[in-house]
């Protein structure tokens, strides 16, 4: 009967609700990071942090570009044909640039110092510094290599043509051009509002 008890008390189901909640969360977050096969989120193999003291930029394939842009695409479509009185909607944008991806690069420096004495007994110092930086290359169990990534950087929109059946009334134009800014984070100069066939 005292097992019930403890059954019936709120904080009692609260804690226990809790704990669960926190171990199922630890599970998904280490799916998320550790991928099978000791393979992390980040790389497929481990690399010193201490060593990867600079960073280079990538660009990508025009295949990913363009699977951000479509994928960019829809959703913007699928938000604005939400709006009240908009219709159906097209959406085209366009990128300024490609996806960057930000690699780490181990770099060393050497300062070296000397000093010369003349016949006439002068001294001249001469120092020089050499640096060399390599990009931090990651190894997977089956032998292939790629750099580590440390950052992936979106490429920035340039522009984007709304079509909408309601975009001749004012009020729906504004709510397009308002909504279009939020979402892409650009000016209302880059968006254009067209009223559709």
């Amino acid at each position: 009967m005292k097992g019930l008890k403890y059954l019936r008390d709120k904080k009692f189901i609260l804690n226990v609700a809790t704990v669960v909640a926190i171990g199922i969360v630890i599970l998904l977050a280490s799916n998320v990071l550790f991928k099978p096969g000791g393979q992390t989120a980040a790389g497929s193999g481990t690399a010193d942090p201490a060593s990867t003291t600079a960073v280079s930029q990538i660009n990508t394939p025009a295949a990913s570009t363009d699977d951000y842009a479509a994928a960019l695409t829809s959703q913007l479509q699928d938000v604005l044909s939400a709006v009240d009185g908009v219709g159906r909607v097209k959406v085209m944008l366009t990128l300024e640039s490609s996806k960057e991806l930000v690699v780490a690069e181990d770099s060393s420096s050497k300062k070296s110092d000397s000093a010369q004495t003349d016949a006439q007994g002068g001294t001249s110092t001469s120092s020089g510094l050499d640096t060399s930086s390599s990009k931090v290359i990651l190894k997977a169990s089956d032998g292939s290599e790629q750099p580590l990534v440390v950052k992936e950087i979106e490429p920035k929109v340039a522009g984007v043509v709304i079509v909408a059946e309601g975009g001749g009334n004012i009020i729906v134009k504004d709510a397009l051009v308002r909504a279009a800014q939020t979402v892409l984070n650009i000016g209302p100069d880059k968006i254009q509002v067209l009223k559709a066939k």
